[in-house]
């Protein structure tokens, strides 16, 4: 007699569903994989030839997970990554769901417009992080 779980795997082997499983798993764990701040800048967008393609929505932070690479393959090998590709794109996260429903337009403008002139991007992204957490809250009017 099989066990439930042997057959699961070989369920998910035969229609070739285990790459969707994992690229899910990763999803899930991404903000506790890189950290809030690289995850508000990245989504784990598919699995192919167990190379990870990673969404990224700026070319400033495209650069800059460069020297992340190999850290991030490192923390997701048990997954049987064994490459990352970084790809400019938009990201299709929960949180910029979540953030574009929470907030109007006149909010998202305010927030730009109060961050536009910083020229350090780790502050300036540091800052709009906590302006629309704060937004969010209802602790700060635009």
């Amino acid at each position: 007699m099989h066990s439930l779980r042997s057959l699961l795997e070989k369920f998910v082997k035969e229609y070739g569903i285990e790459g969707s499983l994992v690229i899910e798993d990763i999803r899930q764990k991404w903000d506790s994989i890189v950290g809030d701040t690289i995850s508000q800048h990245t989504y784990p967008e598919l699995i192919k030839n167990d190379i990870l393609t990673i969404l990224v929505d700026s070319p400033h932070w495209l650069h800059h997970l460069g020297f992340f690479k190999l850290k991030i393959i490192e923390k997701i090998a048990h997954y049987g990554i064994k490459d990352i590709r970084f790809q400019l794109g938009k990201l299709s996260t929960r949180k910029e769901k979540t953030i574009s429903h929470t907030l109007s337009q006149e909010d998202l403008s305010f927030v730009e417009d109060t961050v536009r002139s910083i020229s350090d991007s780790d502050l300036r992204e540091r800052l709009r992080s906590l302006l629309i957490h704060a937004i969010v809250r209802g602790r700060v009017k635009s």
